[in-house]
């Protein structure tokens, strides 16, 4: 029996729809492949404990008005989170119960993280990075075959691209860009020990789905910041580099964009021709597009001031609001029941309100989520937590699950690789 009790279940049901993503944001396949993966793969008991404790958690603070988590889901979710360590400290390490110690390490990742622990998730980050490296190198040795050809499962692919996405992009740790930090990876290595799956000289002359263009994206976003890395630190802490070496760097970043644009471009020009009876396309295209266009645009503000001028941002993500009231309108939400489309209308007004501090468009989001009824209240916690001054532990809680949600989707990629550069 996988579950002992009607409660297990119910906590584990409570991670499942938490991960429920709709179809119109960008999608974190490991995430979604998970709730299968803790019911069928070896060894999975650790994860199977540990997706309890993250439901327990998300129970454990829906009632956003008290001031503590109710007791009794909280000391569930604790329960489930030492079942989980006690699960993982008895495998013994090999090449079949590897992807269940490093999936649980991301979950305790994100069970910390949404408890308030950045610190603690951190810790757990790193010693997956640090197994999913053991990892490969038992497949190395078993294959034969460099990383970049090694025969991965979608799993063993999702994991490890989720791994990298998180050392690339920073943390949301609240709604507003203020809460955004960077986390720093010891077991990567980076920048001359980093090891990637992928490789530029293999980026496909076009992409077939928006999820393929999205891989690419995370990979060209972490390939720049191996290009950047040199202008942002020295060895004796001060910053001493040529304007030549500056160029180089840019130039090599403007090549890793431009071979990205030049893949995304059919695709994104597709998704707006039909935009009407593909909707969802549109989105996740149009999601791609904004973060690439923010990204260009601080590249050509630093370095090609003299190149022409990009289209702006801003009606990007006042059009992806204003396209999601306009399925509100069309298609009715109904409780539970519709929980997908719920999650297809309110994350992508999240990801604009994320994004963008603009006033137009932090005031058309919340007009909008104001707007929305019938659902299970996701839009009504939102918009409770951006007026919400004096937030109770809940709230915060709550508040760090949406930004590592949005975190995991790559939401917060983009632009942020500059930082640090005078």
């Amino acid at each position: 029996m996988l579950f002992g009790q009607q409660k297990d279940w119910e906590a584990f049901q409570s991670f499942a729809f938490s991960v429920e993503s709709g179809d119109t944001l960008l999608i974190d396949d490991a995430s979604i492949m998970t709730p299968k993966f803790a019911q069928s793969a070896a060894e999975s008991s650790g994860v199977r404990q540990i997706c309890c404790a993250v439901g327990a958690l998300g129970r454990s603070f829906q009632s956003m008005t008290l001031e503590d988590y109710i007791s009794e889901e909280y000391q569930a979710a604790l329960e489930h989170y030492g079942r989980g360590v006690r699960a993982i400290y008895r495998l013994k390490s090999s090449k079949t119960t590897l992807p269940s110690a490093i999936l649980a390490s991301m979950l305790f990742t994100t069970f910390e993280f949404m408890a308030g622990s950045t610190v603690n998730a951190a810790k757990h980050h790193n010693h997956a990075v640090a197994m999913m490296y053991q990892y490969v190198d038992l497949l190395i040795e078993e294959q034969g075959l460099p990383l970049e050809e090694l025969k991965l499962s979608d799993m063993d692919k999702a994991m490890f691209d989720s791994l990298e996405r998180h050392d690339t992009s920073p943390w949301i740790e609240s709604l507003s860009k203020a809460g955004h930090v960077k986390i720093l990876c010891p077991a990567r290595r980076f920048p001359h020990g980093c090891r990637h799956r992928l490789s530029m000289s293999k980026i496909p002359d076009r992409f077939n789905s928006t999820q393929q263009a999205f891989t690419w994206w995370n990979f060209v976003q972490h390939m720049m910041a191996h290009s950047l890395h040199p202008l942002k630190v020295s060895g004796d802490g001060v910053r001493r580099v040529s304007e030549a070496t500056k160029a180089a760097a840019y130039n090599e970043c403007d090549d890793f964009l431009h071979s990205w644009r030049t893949a995304f471009t059919p695709l994104c020009q597709h998704a707006k021709e039909h935009r009407i009876t593909h909707g969802s396309r549109w989105s996740r295209a149009m999601i791609l597009e904004t973060m690439y266009l923010e990204t260009i645009s601080e590249l050509h503000a630093r370095h090609k001031t003299h190149a022409n001028m990009l289209p702006a941002v801003k009606p990007l993500y006042l059009d992806l609001i204003r396209s999601m009231m306009q399925l509100a309108r069309e298609k009715p939400l109904n409780g539970p029941a519709t929980i997908g489309l719920e999650n297809s209308i309110i994350r992508p007004i999240g990801f604009a309100l994320v994004r963008c501090q603009d006033p137009e468009v932090v005031q058309e989001a919340t007009a909008a989520l104001e707007a929305i009824v019938g659902g299970v209240n996701m839009s009504w916690t939102l918009v409770y937590l951006l007026k919400s001054r004096n937030k109770t532990k809940p709230m915060v809680t709550l508040e760090r699950s949406w930004g590592w949600y949005f975190t995991a989707t790559g939401c917060s990629s983009g632009a942020h690789v500059f930082d640090g550069i005078p």
